[in-house]
């Protein structure tokens, strides 16, 4: 009874075996696609890295955004020379007294604020039925034209004019933003793309890897049948065949992954559709960086990174804020001048002129306001320093860093690129030996599974390779 059980479970074992054996062939024999996108299985259009990154700074969100910033601090700016728009003030009001009008007044008065602090006046004022007769007018009225000058505070500067200076560097600061963003999302969108361009590159390999051993396959199985090689080889083949299928369906992941992941920064079209239409150009040629071009250009980071550009507007900003304050600590005192006539419809040349003149003081005497003011902006200014001066140390170390990466990839790809070339030679020698006989499979195998995997190495050191680059010119502001 025992023996029973157990040949029921061989033949259980065997008719398991027999059918993922069938699975595993199936899948072999169908050709390499995905259901979730489509791979090319023809070489399409190129899409370069320049068309990719011009695609993605014109209909990317975030630049959108970005951009929509620089409009509002526009719109900011013409709000505050708004500021500086005449105006006009018209009144009018009338008191009835014991059936008849008292305090019967009309009045206008045009304002011209100047620049500069003064402001002129224009106006006609019409007042009768008044108990003050020397506020009461003529039945014609007065016309009447003044300027308001600062004598000690608002002369430097005042309200007005900071409001106007803080909007024009408030421009530069979302400009500088934007170009942070854009530099930012660039480098991003070029680290996918040389994913991309990586993932395809694997892909390559482990389809040339697949499509090697499944001709041998053939080969050695037509072999067998004539019994011209052991049936054992078989086995041997057959587990090579499934385990390079196997790496060719993660590779395809890792495309489709890639593809996915490029096509979140595209918009516009149908990015993803987009994608598949299209192939990553290589990558690019391997360069090592002189030691002067990066001293030059980690000097000229300083001045075409964003952020500093940003930093120095919120410094400019603060140096207005501080220069207003300053002008809180002075008295105001202005003076005005007033010209008016009561002879409206007289000829000019017979007009009588009067004037009026007068000064105006204001003195705060605990000055808590202006001093706590005064000591805020003051705070705000060493934090902008403080972080100035970081900010310099990131950029030359951004600079110094993504140098050293450059360089260090670069004799990396070499020396990749020199290890693929002799595991090719020795690939061909043992071909050749397995030819006449004088190999086995398993020792070519190995032959081929080193050369993949050099030719592995020698992707992820191009990869590196251009991902340093990408990042050397986000640290120079290059894109």
């Amino acid at each position: 009874m025992r023996n029973v059980r157990l040949l029921l479970c061989s033949l259980c074992s065997c008719c398991a075996l027999y059918a993922q054996f069938d699975d595993a062939l199936g899948i072999v024999e169908r050709p390499d696609s995905s259901s979730i996108v489509r791979l090319l299985t023809v070489e399409g259009d190129t899409l370069t890295v320049e068309a990719y990154l011009a695609r993605v700074r014109t209909y990317h969100p975030d630049i959108r955004i970005a951009a929509a910033g620089i409009e509002r601090a526009r719109g900011v700016e013409t709000s505050a020379w708004g500021l500086l728009d005449p105006r006009i003030r018209a009144h009018y009001s009338t008191k009835n007294y014991y059936g008849g009008l008292k305090n019967n007044e009309l009045g206008a008065t045009l304002n011209l604020p100047l620049y500069w602090g003064q402001q002129i006046s224009i106006g006609y004022r019409r007042a009768t039925d008044f108990f003050d007769t020397d506020y009461t007018t003529g039945s014609d009225g007065e016309p009447s034209i003044a300027l308001s000058i600062p004598l000690v505070r608002n002369v430097q500067t005042d309200a007005v004019r900071t409001a106007i200076a803080r909007s024009e560097q408030g421009i530069i600061l979302a400009e500088a933003q934007l170009d942070e963003r854009r530099n930012s999302l660039s480098l991003a969108a070029v680290t996918e793309y040389y994913g991309w361009v990586a993932s395809r590159a694997r892909y390559d390999i482990a389809a040339d890897l697949f499509e090697i051993i499944n001709e041998r396959y053939r080969w050695i199985r037509s072999e067998i049948e004539r019994g011209e090689r052991a049936p054992v080889d078989s086995i041997e083949i057959l587990q090579e065949l499934f385990r390079r299928r196997a790496l060719l369906a993660r590779a395809r992941n890792l495309v489709e992954r890639s593809l996915l992941t490029v096509a979140i920064y595209l918009w516009g079209d149908d990015e993803r559709s987009m994608v598949e239409r299209f192939v990553p150009e290589p990558f690019p040629t391997p360069e090592l960086l002189d030691p002067v071009q990066v001293a030059f250009d980690r000097s000229r980071a300083l001045q075409r990174r964003p952020e500093m550009r940003r930093l120095f507007a919120e410094r400019e900003q603060l140096t207005f804020d501080l220069r207003l304050v300053r002008e809180s600590f002075k008295p105001n005192l202005a003076a005005k001048l007033s010209l008016y006539s009561p002879g409206w419809t007289t000829p000019i040349d017979q007009m009588p002129t009067y004037w009026k003149a007068g000064v105006d003081f204001e003195l705060p005497l605990m000055y808590r306001a202006p001093s706590g003011q005064q000591q805020q902006v003051i705070a705000q200014q060493t934090q902008i320093e403080a972080l100035i001066e970081l900010q310099r140390r990131r950029i030359e170390n951004d600079v110094s860093l993504a140098a050293a990466s450059v360089n260090a990839t670069y004799e990396q790809a070499v020396l990749a690129r020199a290890e693929r070339r002799a595991a090719e030679m020795m690939v061909e020698a043992e071909r050749r030996l397995f030819e006449r006989g004088e190999s086995d499979l398993l020792r070519l195998n190995l032959r081929e599974r080193l050369l993949a995997e050099a030719r592995e190495r020698e992707v992820e050191a191009l990869h590196s390779h251009a991902v340093a680059r990408a990042y050397y010119r986000w640290a120079i502001a290059d894109y």
